[in-house]
């Protein structure tokens, strides 16, 4: 039995009250696939996309963007976990406090500050871009990151921020998941132990919510599903520019796995050097290759700077170098429109929520206008997600 009751009331108020938790690599069938028992009583009784795409690349930041955003990464500026860019001539990766908490590397208007700018008040715990002063705010209440901190630590300070400061907004999130999928593999025995062992924590923040004098909606959902990798051929892009000595010299490289980024450092020679690397990267059956202007438009990955002057893409092999360390089990990263176990779910349960709704699909985007929509925020600036495929899940 689930302990926090289904209400009817409005779909949007002003005084509507919303927790989003992001479980980190929640592949959309690790439900049935690890049969957490919480999670599949509660999913039972709410309203689920069952396959919520996220965004290219399916990596953990760009994905949390999109989902407090609603704008694809070439529209809100943060395009992997590493990247660099040339307007800033600054990298961004995840392990930098001073990159992560400069909002120059953000654009778009998160949920938190949505959610401020209208008078509510905002609560978040280790949210991707949370650290920093985005569209004129930061949440009122917002944690540094430190993986160090517990389930257990974090859902008290949740149910803290409910209790005594009266939030509109809380959001918090998980790794514990995705960090087993990448050590052991998604289908692995310990990727089913994280998976429950968050599932019983869940409950217990489920049942503390119940006690409160106040509805709470609730949305779960993750960024990204998981892979398994053990089995994929390597691309060694160092032995295929092997007879290009100075690509490096020439060339900033980001990133791995499945996508990898080039930036020309500079020099009357750039258009030369990329006719170059396109003739040695071009045209091979285990990958694409992209200057900046041929990207697809249906990746939503072309408009940004920071995506660099050309983009080497792979679904089959796994892009890496000689002198790197071997893939892990688990990998996630690539397309989601080819490969489908990028996908995640989205769950949604409280007054504001259809029970037992079902969307088939949907993109992270679209999770956006779902949240300022159950918390009565207006959207005045344009962006790319649509309530409209969303909103066969909310009440009457």
């Amino acid at each position: 039995m689930l302990v926090m009751p289904l209400t009817a009331n409005s779909t949007a108020s002003s005084s509507a009250k919303l927790l989003i938790i992001s479980i980190d690599g929640l592949r959309w069938d690790y439900l049935s696939l690890h049969q957490p028992r919480f999670l599949q009583q509660l999913a039972a009784q709410s309203a689920q996309v069952q396959r919520l795409q996220p965004v290219y690349p399916s990596k953990t930041f760009p994905n949390h963007l999109s989902l407090a955003t609603g704008l694809y990464p070439e529209h809100h500026g943060i395009v992997a976990n590493r990247f660099y860019s040339p307007p800033l001539q600054r990298a961004y990766k995840l392990s930098d406090p001073k990159a992560v908490t400069d909002a120059a590397f953000y654009q778009g208007t998160p949920i938190w500050s949505l959610a401020e700018q209208q008078g509510r008040t905002s609560a978040v715990f280790f949210w991707p871009g949370s650290e920093a002063k985005i569209a004129g705010f930061r949440p009122s209440y917002f944690k540094q990151y430190d993986s160090k901190t517990s389930h257990r630590q974090r859902i008290r300070q949740v149910l803290q921020w409910f209790r005594q400061r009266q939030v509109d907004l809380a959001m918090v999130y998980f790794s514990s998941v995705d960090r087993a999928g990448h050590d052991w593999g998604p289908e692995s025995f310990w990727t089913k132990r994280a998976l429950r062992s968050l599932d019983s924590k869940l409950e217990q923040l489920f049942t503390e919510l119940a006690k409160l004098p106040l509805a709470v909606n609730v949305i779960i959902t993750g960024d990204h599903g998981m892979r398994d990798v053990t089995a994929m051929p390597t691309l060694l892009l160092d032995q295929r520019l092997a007879s290009w000595r100075q690509f490096r010299q020439i060339f900033r490289i980001s990133g791995s796995g499945s996508t990898v980024r080039f930036y020309h450092r500079g020099g009357a020679n750039k258009a030369a050097d990329l006719r170059r690397l396109a003739q040695l990267l071009g045209d091979h059956s285990d990958s694409q290759f992209f200057l900046q202007p041929q990207i697809p438009t249906e990746l939503h990955y072309r408009d940004h700077p920071a995506v660099g002057d050309a983009l080497l893409i792979s679904n089959s092999h796994f892009i890496t170098f000689s002198d790197a360390k071997s893939p892990p089990a688990g990998f996630h990263g690539f397309d989601p429109k080819v490969d489908d176990q990028m996908d995640t779910l989205l769950l949604g349960f409280g007054p504001a929520f259809a029970a037992g709704s079902r969307v088939d699909k949907a993109t992270v985007v679209d999770v956006y206008p779902l949240a300022a929509k159950v918390l009565g925020l207006e959207i005045s600036e344009p962006i790319d997600g649509r309530l409209a495929n969303l909103a066969g899940l909310l009440a009457e």
